[in-house]
């Protein structure tokens, strides 16, 4: 989020009575049910793709911190889970899809150009590029970029990953804040960890019951 601010030419800022800044100070950014949804989304795909998470907010800025170390060094789980986090917010009327091809377009435009930021639709446009490898056309990036989301969809519409999503969103909705540990023992209630890969083919396994 960017936040704009106003102030005289020496940047003081504006002036604020103390009882304004008294007032600013005291209020705490609480979680919100679509935050701790698409947090939640993230969360827990990126458990079944084998993802290490360090902790969980859904206040002031959310966003899920990983673990470092190895993951996997397949682009197209990085699209899966980047989206995830559209998935959880979408999970909570069972309505699911894919974003519109203008706007695939644009993001896989953007990051050939390089001109992406770190929001999720520009990261699922770079690992689309890597996806598709390095001599790949356009299009084969566009494809890329459908596929991690159809595989995301295919994979939410299970109901024990519904489930899952909605247990630790309600869980950020009370706690805010959630250890990476914690995290992983309310998702692995229904989700096992790495429950989206064979462990000979590295490959997303969507229909896995």
């Amino acid at each position: 989020m960017f936040v704009e601010t106003t102030g005289d030419r020496n940047n003081r800022g504006p002036e604020l009575s103390s009882g304004a800044v008294v007032e600013t100070l005291a209020t705490k950014p609480r979680a919100s049910w679509p935050a701790a949804l698409h947090e939640a989304g993230h969360g827990v795909i990126g458990h079944a793709c084998g993802r290490h998470i360090e902790s969980i907010t859904a206040a002031a800025q959310p966003h899920v911190r990983w673990a470092p170390g190895q993951y996997d060094n397949l682009s197209l789980f990085r699209i899966v889970v980047s989206f995830s986090g559209q998935i959880g917010e979408m999970s909570d009327r069972r309505f699911y899809r894919t974003v519109s091809e203008e706007v695939e377009a644009d993001f896989v435009d953007r990051a050939w150009e390089g001109k992406v930021g770190r929001c999720d639709l520009c990261q699922m446009a770079i690992h689309a590029w890597r996806a598709a490898g390095p001599d790949a056309e356009r299009g084969a990036a566009i494809a890329a970029f459908r596929q991690g989301q159809s595989i995301a969809i295919e994979i939410a519409t299970m109901s024990r990953y519904r489930a899952a999503i909605h247990r630790l969103a309600r869980a950020l909705m009370e706690e805010e804040t959630i250890e990476g540990s914690r995290a992983h023992e309310i998702i692995a209630e229904t989700i096992r960890f790495g429950d989206m890969v064979f462990e000979e083919e590295e490959i997303p396994n969507a229909c896995k019951a």
